[in-house]
C-alpha cells in the first residue's frame, strides 16, 4: 500500500497524490538517489490480481520506455514491488491541454498550429515504432511550464505485432475524439490517432468538440454519419487553409485522410503562409464518403451501444441478422406475392415522392443584413424563415454591435429554415502602439499594465548589451510604434540594454572604498563580482584601496568580470606591556608606530623617577593619542617654617605634552 512521506522501494519518499485514472493512481515522489521530482504510476490494488489488467498495465510500460522524445514524458523505470506494478516516469509541472484550452481558446492560429506539430512531433515517433496511442485526447497531452508538448498515456496504445491483444472486449479512449471506425467497433489504427488530433486542433481552434450528446452512444453515432462542423463557422479568423487541415484529418473515409503523421505535420507547417492564403476549401465525394462509413447492417441505438462496446450481444445481433437473410434467401416466393410487393412498394413510393414534394423547403434569399444590429438582422432573417448564428468579429470599419457579413452572403439561394451566420463587430479593439525606445523597461512595463490593461505575462523582456544605450533602458520593441496590437491577445516583446558588454576600469587608488564600489556597480557589475579584502597599515587612514586587480584602464566583461580591491585596514598598537617601563622607550614605541603621546607626571612611592606609571588606554591604532603618568620619585618631605613659602616648589605639579 502506498503511504505518503514512506520510501516506496527503497529509493522513492511518496510526497503525495497527483491524479487517479481508470487503472492506475499517480503519486509525486522524490527520487532519494538522483535528487529529483518523479512521478510515481501504480496499478490499483482492485486491479493487483487481475492478469488482463497487469498485462495491459505492463504493455503501457514497455511501449513508453520505447518511445524517447522531448515532446513525450519519458519513462525512468518499470517495476514491481510487493506485488505492485508501478512505472517511474518524468514528472510535468503545469496544466493539461483541455485545461488550457478551457482558458485560452479559441487560440491563436500560430498557437495552435505549433502544439498541432508538436503532438503529431509525438506520435510519430510512436507509430515509427509500429504503436497506435488510441486514445489521444486534451487530457493525455501535458504542457509544461515553458509551454511545451507532453504525450503521456500509452497504457492502451497498440503494437501491431502484439497481435493476441489487438481484439480487446472493451472499447477504450474517449468517444469525442473517436475515430468512426473505433465507433464501429474496427481496429484503431495509426490514421485513427491522425482524426484524433484533427479533432483536437478543431477544439483549440474553437473551444469546444465537434460532436456532443448526451450519451457515448449518440456521440459515436455522430462520429461515424455527421459531417464535421466548419471550423471558421465558430472562429472567422481560422484561414481557409488550416480549416482544410482539419477537413483532410477528420475525413470519414479512412483514406481520404493524411496516410502519416508527418505529412499532416508538414502541411501545418505552412497554413498561415501569404502564399496558401487563398487556398479553396477541401471537399471529398460525399456520397462515396456515406456508403464507406454508414455501418451495415443497420441496428437499433440499444444493438448500436453494443456495438460499441464489442460485445457478445453485439455479435450475436449481426450473427442473427445475417441468419435471417440467409433465410430469405431460401423462402421461395409465389409470382401473386410478387405482384402484391410490387405494387404495394409503389404505392409506397408514390406516396413518398408526394410528401417529399409537399414537404421540401422553399428557396429564398438571404436578405442584405449588413449594417443592422444583432436584434434587427436576425428580425430579418426571422422574416424569410431563415435561423441565426451570431460570431464576434473584429472591425477597424464597421461600429460595434451590428453585422459585418453573412454567411451565406445576401442574395444567395438557400432552403427555408437554414442557419445563417451573422458576423457581429466587436469594434476596433486594437490600440496604436506607444514609443517606448530609449525609456526604461519597468517604466514601459507599468506604462501597458495601468493603462493599457494589458497581462504582465504578455509583455516579454529580451537582454542583451549595448555600448550606447545605459543598462535598464529599451533599444527596440515589436510592436513598433505605431503598429497596432490587441491588449487582450498580443504579446509586446522589448529588448532591453543591460549597458556595454565590457568596460574600461578606472585608478581607484587613494579613494575611499565606498565610493569605488558605487562607480563600478554604476559601469554595470553586480556586487558579487567586486571582491575586498584587506590590509593593515601603520599610518594614513581605514578603507581607502590601497591597491586593485585588474589594474587601471584594463578591460572587464560585465557579464562575468570581478575586480578585486585591496582596503586599508589600520594596525592595532598594543602598550599594555610598556607600563612601568621608561619614559623615552613609550615615546620611541609609540613614534614608531604613528601613536601622539600626552605625558603627564606625578609622585609614586613604587615607581621609580622617570618611569611609566600608567598608560590610557592601552590599545590604540595609528593616529590615535595615548597619555602617560610619568613619575617623579617619592614626594620630598615639607621644609621648616623658617623657609620662605613663595621660594618652595612642588614638583607633583609639573605637566609635559608630547607629541611624537
Amino acid at each position: 500500500m502506498i503511504e505518503i512521506g514512506k520510501i516506496f522501494n527503497e529509493r522513492y519518499r511518496i510526497l503525495r497524490p497527483i491524479g487517479s485514472g481508470g487503472m492506475a493512481n499517480v503519486f509525486l515522489a522524490e527520487d532519494l538517489i538522483l535528487h529529483r521530482e518523479v512521478a510515481i504510476k501504480v496499478l490499483r490494488t482492485d486491479f493487483q490480481n487481475d492478469p488482463i489488467a497487469i498485462r495491459r498495465f505492463q504493455r503501457e510500460a514497455h511501449a513508453a520506455t520505447e518511445l524517447v522524445h522531448p515532446n513525450i514524458v519519458s519513462v525512468y523505470e518499470v517495476g514491481e514491488v510487493d506485488g505492485m506494478q508501478y512505472l517511474a516516469m518524468e514528472y510535468i509541472k503545469g496544466s493539461d491541454l483541455k485545461q488550457y484550452i478551457r482558458e485560452h481558446a479559441p487560440l491563436a492560429n500560430q498557437a495552435a498550429v505549433r502544439l498541432a506539430r508538436e503532438i503529431l512531433a509525438a506520435i510519430t515517433v510512436a507509430h515509427e515504432h509500429k504503436i497506435v496511442h488510441r486514445d489521444l485526447k486534451p487530457q493525455n497531452i501535458l504542457l509544461d511550464d515553458n509551454g511545451t508538448v507532453k504525450i503521456t498515456d500509452f497504457g492502451i496504445a497498440t503494437a501491431f505485432s502484439d497481435t493476441s491483444l489487438t481484439q480487446t472486449n472493451s472499447m477504450l479512449g474517449s468517444v469525442h475524439y473517436l475515430s468512426p471506425e473505433q465507433a464501429r467497433g474496427s481496429q484503431a489504427t495509426y490514421r485513427s490517432d491522425i482524426y484524433a488530433i484533427g479533432v483536437i486542433l478543431f477544439e483549440m481552434l474553437t473551444n469546444q468538440v465537434p460532436f456532443d450528446g448526451d450519451s457515448a452512444v449518440a456521440i459515436a453515432l455522430q462520429h461515424f454519419q455527421e459531417e464535421i462542423p466548419s471550423v471558421r463557422s465558430f472562429n472567422a479568423n481560422v484561414p481557409q487553409a488550416l480549416e482544410n487541415v482539419v477537413i483532410k484529418a477528420t475525413a470519414k473515409d479512412i483514406d481520404n485522410r493524411y496516410s502519416t503523421t508527418e505529412l499532416m505535420r508538414e502541411d501545418l507547417a505552412t497554413v498561415l503562409d501569404a502564399s496558401r492564403a487563398n487556398e479553396p476549401k477541401v471537399s471529398f465525394n460525399k456520397a462515396v464518403e456515406a456508403t464507406r462509413t454508414i455501418p451495415r447492417p443497420v441496428v437499433s441505438q440499444e444493438e448500436t451501444h453494443d456495438l460499441l462496446t464489442n460485445s457478445p450481444q453485439a455479435n450475436k445481433a449481426v450473427d442473427t441478422e445475417k441468419a435471417i437473410e440467409n433465410v430469405k434467401l431460401k423462402k421461395k416466393i409465389s409470382k401473386k406475392t410478387k405482384l402484391f410487393v410490387f405494387l404495394g412498394s409503389l404505392l409506397v413510393l408514390s406516396a413518398l415522392v408526394l410528401v417529399a414534394i409537399l414537404t421540401t423547403p422553399k428557396d429564398v434569399k438571404v436578405p442584405d443584413v449588413v449594417g443592422l444590429s444583432k436584434l434587427d438582422a436576425q428580425e430579418s432573417l426571422k422574416s424569410h424563415q431563415l435561423k441565426s448564428k451570431v460570431v464576434k468579429e473584429e472591425s477597424d470599419t464597421v461600429e460595434s454591435g451590428k453585422v459585418i457579413r453573412t454567411d451565406p452572403k445576401k442574395s444567395f439561394l438557400v432552403k427555408e429554415g437554414r442557419t445563417v451566420t451573422l458576423y457581429i463587430s466587436n469594434g476596433n479593439t486594437k490600440i496604436k502602439m506607444d514609443d517606448y525606445v530609449g525609456s526604461t523597461f519597468d517604466d514601459a512595463k507599468s506604462d501597458l499594465i495601468n493603462l493599457r490593461g494589458v497581462s504582465a505575462s504578455r509583455i516579454k523582456e529580451k537582454k542583451v548589451s549595448s555600448d550606447t544605450v545605459p543598462a535598464g533602458n529599451i533599444i527596440s520593441q515589436t510592436p513598433k510604434a505605431g503598429k497596432k496590437y490587441n491588449p487582450n491577445g498580443d504579446t509586446i516583446t522589448f529588448t532591453v540594454s543591460t549597458g556595454p558588454k565590457d568596460f574600461t576600469i578606472a585608478d581607484y587608488t587613494n579613494v575611499d572604498v565606498g565610493t569605488a564600489k558605487a562607480a563600478l556597480i554604476a559601469a554595470g557589475l553586480s556586487e558579487a563580482q567586486i571582491k575586498i579584502t584587506y590590509s593593515e597599515v601603520t599610518s594614513g587612514s581605514e578603507n581607502y584601496v590601497l591597491s586593485q586587480t585588474p589594474p587601471a584602464n584594463s578591460k572587464v566583461n560585465i557579464a562575468d568580470g570581478t575586480v578585486t580591491l585591496v582596503v586599508s585596514k589600520l594596525s592595532t598598537v598594543d602598550f599594555s606591556s610598556l607600563v612601568g617601563a621608561t619614559e623615552a622607550n613609550v615615546l620611541q614605541y609609540a613614534k614608531d608606530n604613528g601613536v601622539s603621546v600626552n605625558s603627564q607626571r606625578e609622585n609614586s612611592d613604587t615607581v621609580a623617577a622617570g618611569n611609566v606609571i600608567s598608560i590610557t588606554p592601552t590599545e590604540v591604532k595609528a593616529g590615535d593619542m595615548i597619555t602617560i603618568i610619568v613619575s617623579n620619585g617619592a614626594k620630598t618631605p615639607t621644609p621648616s617654617s623658617s623657609t620662605n613659602p613663595s621660594s618652595s616648589t612642588d614638583p607633583s605639579n609639573s605637566t609635559h605634552n608630547s607629541s611624537r
